[in-house]
C-alpha cells in the first residue's frame, strides 16, 4: 500500500465529508506551478539565440562586404610583406569604419 491509498483513507476515517484526491507529491505541484514561467524563459532563449545568430549573421556580412571592397588593396599589401596581424588590424578597422 502506497503512501497516498494509505492517507487518503486515513482522511475518509477522520471525517467521511472530505474527499482526498489528487494525492501527488510536492515538488509535482511545484512543477506545474512554475511550467508557465519556464516555458516563457525558454521562449524568451530561443528568441534571444536568434536575435543573437542574426546580429553575428549581419556583423560577418558587412566585414566581407568590406573585405571584397578593399581585395586588391589587402593583397598588394600582403604581397609586400604585410604581417597577418596588421591585416587583420586593417580588416577591424574598414568593418568599423563602415557600420
Amino acid at each position: 500500500m502506497n503512501l497516498a491509498t494509505s492517507l487518503a483513507r486515513e482522511v475518509r476515517r477522520t471525517d467521511p465529508e472530505v474527499v482526498a484526491s489528487q494525492i501527488r507529491p510536492m515538488d509535482h505541484y511545484l512543477s506545474d506551478a512554475v511550467a508557465p514561467r519556464r516555458f516563457s524563459l525558454s521562449l524568451m532563449a530561443a528568441f534571444a539565440l536568434a536575435a543573437l545568430a542574426l546580429a553575428v549573421t549581419g556583423i560577418y556580412a558587412v566585414v566581407m562586404y568590406s573585405v571584397s571592397q578593399r581585395a586588391r588593396e589587402l593583397g598588394i599589401r600582403v604581397a609586400l610583406g604585410a604581417s597577418r596581424a596588421n591585416i587583420v588590424r586593417l580588416v577591424m578597422a574598414m568593418a568599423s569604419a563602415s557600420s
